[in-house]
């Protein structure tokens, strides 16, 4: 039997649509949904290329409405004031004008500007907003308020940030608008803690408006106070314990850090507040293995010191007694280490919460260990299943070879 050659029997290649030859709607269709799904960070190094790829040279001029498109998704509107600039007058020279003004901010700044951009701005924390505001030269919002604030305060404030006295003297309008459009300038709502304090819960979510990160200046009022009842007022209102007001630190990190580490809150006999406040974001499913920004676990940023346990005869209200709210918040994490220095201690309310958080701690383990054999076994069952379907088909392969075979015989000898 003569064949063909090898090489003739592959498949001829499929004809490739040329991508510049398709129709213009759909070329713009294209760009646009490029454009809302580059990441922000990369725009500025491949929208051009990608516009190029796309059209072709030559057909990216600065009028493009692809350039317009791109300011706007920085925020550069005209309604804000914004417009075409250059000899030309384009808004490709005003995309590039922000890309330059972009390269020349800090990588903190550009990297709180991304996570906003990309619906993230509730990971920025709090004190990283705070100091991008006093980059852009308004020291502290709250004592402008009175100065800026009252009606039309949005456009004072971007005035303000416009002149001589604004971020880097004025010479960054374009990033100044962008950090605005997507709230990194904005100020903590206005009436926040007071509708705390009142206990209008309604109106502290109105101000919240869905944004977590919004809270965080009046949660950091209420850790460092310590206001037990507005810290659960602004969970309530939608605060998440996973809000930030260091640099990746969650809000029970940040209580911790404030009662033991930081002296936020000086020792006090009997004054539970720091204790009820670490319960507060516990009960609100705060996360207890959040690390640090450098990678500390909470465990290690509660130490038991040999003289915690001689502060309760070093106190006379402790040792008549009192609580010791240090050592309370030392038991939520390390309870068999606090229940050893209680052997001669008073508080026995402490040794029975220690001996508490031992049995819920033990069963947590032990669920923790049941779940993780539940998935292994789900897993060798799954295994299990898959070689016996590959079993099966092997099965079947070796029933279809004898039928060929028999087939094979019955052709080769007719009866």
């Amino acid at each position: 039997m003569d064949l063909p050659p090898l090489h003739r029997l592959r498949p001829a290649p499929t004809a490739v649509f040329p991508v510049r030859e398709l129709p213009v709607d759909l070329i713009r269709k294209v760009l646009d949904d490029v454009l809302a799904s580059t990441p922000p960070e990369d725009l500025c190094s491949t929208l051009y290329e990608r516009c190029l790829l796309l059209r072709g040279s030559g057909n990216c001029p600065p009028g493009d409405p692809i350039w317009q498109a791109a300011c706007l998704r920085f925020g550069l509107t005209p309604q804000a004031g914004f417009g075409p600039l250059g000899p030309l007058g384009s808004w490709q020279e005003t995309f590039r004008a922000l890309c330059r003004e972009l390269a020349s901010q800090s990588p903190e700044t550009r990297a709180v500007l991304w996570m906003y951009m990309r619906g993230e701005g509730d990971r920025v924390s709090y004190l990283s907003r705070v100091a991008l505001r006093k980059v852009a030269g308004l020291p502290d919002f709250r004592e402008h308020l009175n100065i800026l604030g009252g009606a039309n305060f949005d456009t004072k404030l971007v005035e303000y940030f416009r002149t001589t006295n604004g971020m880097y003297g004025g010479r960054a309008p374009l990033t100044v608008q962008a950090l605005m459009h997507f709230g990194v300038l904005t100020p903590d709502p206005p009436g926040l803690v007071e509708a705390c304090l009142a206990g209008n819960l309604n109106e502290a979510i109105r101000l919240l408006g869905g944004r977590s990160g919004d809270g965080a200046g009046a949660m950091k009022i209420a850790i460092e106070e310590p206001n037990v009842a507005m810290v659960q007022f602004l969970l309530a209102a939608g605060v998440s314990t996973e809000t930030t007001i260091l640099p990746g630190e969650t809000l029970l990190l940040y209580a911790l850090r404030a009662f033991l580490e930081f002296g936020v809150v000086p020792f006090a006999a009997n004054d539970m507040r720091p204790f009820d406040v670490i319960r507060a974001l516990m009960d609100a499913g705060a996360n207890l293995s959040a690390r640090t920004e450098t990678g500390r676990p909470m465990s290690e940023l509660v130490q038991i010191y040999p003289d915690d346990g001689g502060r309760v005869f070093q106190n006379p209200m402790l040792a008549q007694g009192g609580r010791d709210p240090i050592l309370w918040i030392k038991a939520i994490f390390k309870p068999k280490r606090v229940l050893a220095l209680q052997s001669s201690s008073r508080d026995m309310a402490l040794v029975q919460y220690c001996q508490e958080r031992i049995a819920a701690l033990a069963a947590s383990e032990r669920a923790e260990l049941i779940a993780n054999n539940v998935l292994l076994r789900e897993r060798d069952d799954d295994d299990d299943d898959d070689d016996r379907d590959v079993n099966d088909d092997d099965d079947d392969d070796n029933d279809d070879d004898d039928d060929d075979d028999g087939n094979a015989e019955e052709w080769m000898y007719p009866e």
